[in-house]
């Protein structure tokens, strides 16, 4: 709701004000499924990649183009977690990254695109860090790399914040 809100207080249309909307709801769920239980649910990354494909048809002129560029873009974000998240299990012997936070990045290339993209993992990492270091101040006992930090609850929050802001300023005359 917020997110629709703050689109359609920030001129956009109707239609791009209820893809946020839902964007919004999905996002929510991801960050409080990802804080509780540690994962993210596979019907939540459907449900993003479908928006990102509908905002995609609603703002283009050559749809095939458009589509084939976002699927392609997804596919090198969705890459390049699964080489980091393999890399790391062979390096630690232990999972830094579950395959939700791999999906993620799937529907995160969808929505965003690659510069956007990069720009929503680097913001996710300093709030996962910052949420480590808080972790690690009210119970210093523990060793730090003991701590699980939810990443793909900071991530699918940057990502939201990421878009809405540039579909506030693609769209209106605002900023």
């Amino acid at each position: 709701m917020t997110g629709g809100g703050a689109t359609y207080i920030g001129g956009c249309d109707l239609a791009t004000s209820g893809v946020a909307a839902a964007l919004s709801a999905v996002t929510c769920r991801i960050v409080m499924i990802d804080l509780k239980m540690r994962i993210i649910e596979h019907v939540d990354i459907a449900l993003m990649i479908c928006l990102g494909i509908l905002r995609t048809a609603m703002v283009s002129d050559i749809f095939v183009e458009d589509l084939t560029k976002c699927v392609a873009v997804s596919l090198l974000c969705g890459i390049s977690f699964l080489s980091i998240r393999i890399i790391y299990r062979l390096i630690r012997k232990i999972n830094g990254l579950g395959m939700g936070d791999v999906y993620l990045a799937v529907a995160g290339g969808c929505l965003l695109g690659v510069d956007d993209f990069v720009m929503s993992v680097w913001i996710a990492a300093i709030l996962t860090a910052g949420f480590v270091v808080i972790r690690f101040a009210r119970k210093p006992t523990r060793r730090i790399s003991r701590i699980r930090a939810p990443y793909g609850c900071f991530h699918a929050a940057s990502m939201l914040l990421i878009w809405l802001f540039r579909i506030v300023t693609e769209e209106s005359s605002i900023f």
